[in-house]
């Protein structure tokens, strides 16, 4: 098994623990994510007051903590620390508690549909903040729920491979076709190749011979370019950029 969008570290960890030897990852784990967004905010908006909001789940509560230890480490502490319950469609007490404390920043540890949400019920009351949030709202649903209310909106993303050389023709194709291919649409694609080089590399369709294959074998050629996995079947070189939402499009951070 490959995943090309699965984040949480423990994943590849506790199949490493467990010698479970087929279980790997073509995409960043969550606690590079982690490192890299709380250092970020703690650079960006020391001084400023920051609240945490998370839906309780394991990708949105598990980053919300790591971010909010790493913010911490660096010498910036929250003035609030709420968490929802993900489905509802009124957000607006969390909203009054947002504009109480006067939050500046908040970081939602979460899925699209409930941040579109409280961005939306946010402007609907007239509370503006920043919000930074998990690299899930990479998809066009954040923005069919926030509207205009999600314009500024960042977000951390691995690098799009969508500009690299490495993707052109497998773009052009997709566009010819009608398809934009953002998100996850070139992770998902490149698990495919890098499972083929496997089955070739050991002449048979054996999980844990192809998995070996992958990991022991040198890098194989994807969209992103060569690509290796290290002993825990984790993608080596995948980080983090931060991406901003502006008029129904994200882009890569200035």
């Amino acid at each position: 098994m490959m995943t090309p969008a699965s984040v949480n570290s423990t994943l590849t960890d506790t199949a490493f623990a467990k010698n479970w030897s087929t279980i790997m990852r073509l995409y960043a784990r969550d606690d590079n994510q982690g490192k890299m967004v709380g250092a970020w905010m703690a650079d960006r908006y020391r001084g400023k007051t920051i609240a945490f909001v998370h839906d309780k789940s394991t990708y949105g509560k598990g980053l919300a903590d790591q971010i909010k230890a790493n913010l911490n480490a660096a010498g910036v502490h929250e003035i609030l620390y709420e968490r929802i319950n993900p489905g509802e469609k009124d957000y607006s007490a969390l909203v009054g508690k947002l504009k109480a404390a006067g939050t500046e920043v908040l970081y939602y540890g979460g899925y699209p549909t409930e941040g579109g949400l409280i961005l939306r019920q946010a402007a609907d009351q007239g509370v503006k903040f920043q919000m930074v949030t998990t690299s899930g709202f990479v998809t066009p649903e954040f923005w069919a729920i926030a509207g205009t209310a999600g314009e500024g909106t960042l977000f951390p993303f691995v690098r799009d491979p969508v500009g690299l050389e490495t993707a052109k023709h497998l773009v052009d194709e997709f566009r010819a076709a009608g398809f934009a291919p953002g998100g996850f649409t070139l992770f998902s694609y490149a698990t495919v190749p890098a499972l083929a080089k496997g089955v070739r590399r050991t002449g048979k369709t054996d999980g844990a011979a192809v998995a070996h294959a992958l990991r022991a074998g040198g890098p194989v050629a994807t969209v992103f370019g060569p690509v290796a996995f290290d002993a825990k079947g984790d993608a080596e070189g995948m980080t983090y950029e931060m991406n901003v939402w502006r008029d129904g499009h994200y882009e890569k951070l200035p």
